[in-house]
């Protein structure tokens, strides 16, 4: 068992991670553009909680399939990427003044910390996907 880095599978999991804003932005705009006005905003913001937490969670599920072992080790590398790089894009708003810029540097951690969770629940599930699929293969193969 060697225990070797791929970081062909971080490259796609970058690749997923923008993919992922780019149009789960595009799709935030779009679907705000179509709701009716008078709907009740603690539901939408439930929604685009859920589907951020599953936008976090997605590019670390997705290199953890990607890779034959280590699934954990690569899933919490693309956690670091991701939560590194929500870090600079918070970090944008270094160019406000006044307590909005402190609630953006005060939940900094707490947004990296998230992010790191997410990718190791999202690496466990796809550890034991990749356990099934080799299953069915192995029985697949003795059937054959």
């Amino acid at each position: 068992m060697k225990n070797k880095l791929q970081l062909s599978a971080l490259f796609i999991g970058f690749a997923v991670f923008v993919g992922v804003y780019a149009i789960g932005g595009m799709l935030v705009i779009f679907i705000s553009s179509v709701l009716p006005a008078n709907m009740n905003t603690e539901t939408a913001m439930f929604f685009l909680r859920v589907g951020g937490y599953l936008a976090l969670a997605f590019p670390a599920y997705v290199v953890a399939r990607a890779v034959d072992e280590n699934e954990l080790l690569h899933a919490l590398l693309m956690g670091v990427v991701e939560g590194i790089g929500i870090v600079l894009l918070m970090m944008n708003t270094f160019s406000f003044e006044g307590t909005l810029q402190q609630l953006v540097i005060s939940r900094m951690l707490p947004v990296f910390a998230g992010v790191m969770l997410l990718s190791f629940i999202a690496g466990i599930v796809a550890k034991q996907v990749n356990k099934r699929d080799i299953k069915k293969r192995d029985i697949k193969k003795q059937i054959e």
